[in-house]
């Protein structure tokens, strides 16, 4: 996709005093209480990543053979790291603004699944995630008119022209969103 600068400009007028985090958590993948495995929040700001924070957790319970399968995180890989409430301040910092002005946005693919587990593990730690504003990257993509087969973060990347390093990680997963966020 071929910008004139003119075009350049009024897009990067758009993201002025914008900070968008963008999120994505793996999980066990139980019905009850799915516990985060690993998060990772890429940030954007001026329509450019600027920062990155990923971390992983022993989640101190079983991970169903299934979410193994799809995201390769084992309780073995994972027994040497910390629970999630060691590393919550952490996360929580990502989300806060540089200045009085600037606005900060969450975003993600399929967004509600990765803020509604953030949220449940941030209050295990005793905390909550600020109340922000949260785009997906489905909703933007229908919006400006990039069509994609069946709304996945793959099927997006193709339409785009964008190549995820590792499908199914956080880190992978949150810069190949951001990158797309960046084009949209």
């Amino acid at each position: 996709m071929t910008r004139t600068v003119e075009e350049e400009r009024r897009r990067i007028g758009l993201w002025a005093d914008l900070r968008i985090v963008v999120i994505d958590v793996e999980t066990t993948g139980s019905y009850d209480g799915d516990r985060v495995l690993s998060a990772a929040a890429v940030t954007l700001s001026g329509g450019r990543i600027v920062h990155t924070w990923n971390q992983f957790f022993n989640p101190g319970c079983p991970i169903t053979q299934r979410s193994q399968k799809v995201h390769g995180l084992t309780a073995e890989f994972l027994a040497p790291y910390q629970p999630f409430h060691e590393h919550a301040q952490e996360l929580l910092d990502e989300f806060q603004p540089a200045s009085d002005t600037q606005q900060v946005i969450i975003a993600g693919h399929y967004v509600n699944y990765d803020v509604a587990r953030l949220r449940s593990e941030l209050r295990r730690a005793g905390a909550d995630l600020p109340n922000l504003r949260v785009i997906d990257t489905r909703n933007v993509a229908k919006v400006v008119g990039v069509p994609t087969k069946d709304g996945s973060l793959g099927a997006l990347l193709d339409a785009l022209g964008l190549i995820n390093a590792k499908s199914h990680d956080a880190v992978a997963d949150a810069t190949a969103t951001a990158l797309a966020l960046s084009l949209l």
